[in-house]
């Protein structure tokens, strides 16, 4: 995979204040219309402003997680992706971009994983399909090949 981006992660121990939240939240609107409008690498950046800000929000990391697959950083979308579930364990997204992340970097039991967690907190079409049609068969043609080495 790719090396790790010099992406800001915040500042754990940042309280932010009601306007950094707000500030936060107009950043992420701006970067959505900026993947929108397919200046990715311009979401990135914004969203990483709006982490700056408000640390705490696991939509924000899910966010730039989600918009780094489409630049196929796998890494650096699995390092945000893990850190929003380790905010808050129910946001599907973060499950599923982890997942997809798993999936470019060829960790396939890791990825079956990840988006059938992501599947559990919201369930979408796409996703059982990837997992259906090409994560699961991966992930038991590698079960099958270490029961037969006996690993």
């Amino acid at each position: 995979g790719e090396d790790l981006m010099e992406l800001p992660m915040g500042d754990e121990e940042k309280i932010p204040s009601e306007e950094e939240v707000d500030k936060a939240n107009t950043l992420r609107g701006d970067a959505m219309r900026a993947g929108s409008g397919g200046e990715v690498e311009e979401a990135v950046k914004l969203l990483g402003e709006a982490i700056s800000l408000n640390p705490h929000s696991a939509v924000l990391y899910a966010k730039r997680a989600q918009m780094l697959l489409r630049l196929k950083k796998a890494n650096n979308a699995a390092r945000d992706a893990e850190k929003a579930v380790k905010l808050n364990p129910n946001n599907a997204l973060a499950h599923k971009c982890l997942g997809k992340a798993f999936r470019l970097l060829g960790k396939w039991e890791e990825s079956a994983l990840s988006l059938s967690q992501g599947q559990k907190c919201d369930y979408d079409d796409d996703t059982q399909e990837l997992l259906k049609t090409i994560v699961k068969p991966n992930a038991e043609k590698l079960r099958a090949a270490r029961l037969k080495e006996g690993i």
